[in-house]
């Protein structure tokens, strides 16, 4: 299909009326818009909707490191505020293709082209199964590694301030009873490594954190890539039918060019078979006409001889030599 064919079908194509599009109703927002407008408000209401912020799982207890998490929270709001309106745009983008898709006049389709679009769409509903299935175990992984780190967080929190309380007890008294100085000093050195260990558990689900937020963030790339793929996948659905369309057409021009060349090779070949009839004819008349011709001319040589004998009989008895025939 030329690209000046195309321009016409463009410009040939109906575009719906201005009146439709100020007349039709709001499309409903998609399941993902949904949970992210919810998530946003929640967020929204946990960080400014109290004094201190509930930002940490509906608790209200005072704990030392919860305002180092902060700005990770505030991050995390302006990720949903972004993936929010990406939502949005997507779905007024995909709003605007359905009435556009809804108001073009439609193609039929053949029965090789529905199962090329079949066979297409049961190959990216595989990919996107598995590779969702795989994200998905992927985030349960990591959820549980996270909550396992939290509750060895929660449980080492504790041991240390129940050491610490026990050690501040012991340094008031400046002679704990029931300690010895070997005894204080092997309790002060498992302070220092549980703390090392609550450090590391601290580091390590912060690193969880972070992966979660990643995978989140390439669940949702995916997702837009899949739709994006569908929305491209349906317009070549269009476009392999114009040109479908476009080849059957050439293709009954051709078979009835094909027919006439047929019919005319007929014609010509009964032309030549009764020329090939009228040469044989020909031939034979002419094979006729060449014997008539040596027969004439063996008898007029055979009359010419008997002359000549005549002549040379006369001759020689005109001179008194005997004559001997030939015979």
């Amino acid at each position: 299909m030329s690209a000046d064919s195309r321009h016409k079908s463009k410009k040939a194509r109906a575009l719906p009326a201005k009146e439709d599009d100020e007349k039709a109703q709001p499309q409903p927002k998609s399941s993902g818009l949904v949970k992210a407008e919810k998530l946003a408000g929640e967020i929204d209401k946990a960080l400014t909707g109290t004094l201190h912020g509930e930002f940490f799982e509906g608790t209200k207890s005072s704990n030392a490191t919860r305002h180092k998490q902060l700005p990770e929270i505030f991050a995390l709001r302006a990720e949903i505020q972004e993936l929010k309106t990406s939502l949005e745009n997507k779905d007024r983008h995909g709003n605007d293709n359905t009435r556009e898709e809804q108001s073009e006049a439609r193609v039929p389709t053949t029965k090789l082209n529905a199962n090329w679009t079949a066979a297409i769409t049961n190959l990216i509903s595989e990919q996107l199964t598995g590779q969702l299935r795989d994200l998905k175990i992927r985030e349960e992984r990591r959820e549980a590694r996270l909550q396992k780190g939290e509750t060895e967080n929660k449980t080492l929190t504790d041991k240390i301030h129940a050491l610490e309380t026990k050690a501040r007890k012991s340094t008031a008294s400046q002679k704990p009873q029931g300690f010895t100085a070997a005894q204080y000093q092997a309790l002060t050195k498992k302070v220092t490594t549980l703390e090392t260990q609550l450090q590391a558990f601290q580091t390590n689900i912060t690193e969880l954190q972070g992966r979660l937020r990643t995978s989140q963030r390439e669940n949702q790339e995916l997702r837009g890539q899949v739709l994006q793929e569908e929305v491209n996948r349906i317009r070549a659905d269009k476009t392999a039918n114009v040109r479908l369309s476009n080849a059957e057409e050439k293709l009954g021009q051709h078979a009835g060019k094909f027919e006439g060349l047929l019919a005319m090779d007929h014609e010509l070949s009964l032309g030549i078979r009764t020329q090939s009839k009228s040469i044989d004819e020909l031939q034979t008349r002419l094979d006729e006409l060449e014997a008539e011709f040596y027969t004439e001319s063996d008898d007029e040589e055979s009359q010419r001889g008997d002359e000549e004998e005549d002549d040379y009989s006369d001759s020689s008895m005109s001179q008194g030599a005997p004559y001997v025939s030939d015979w």
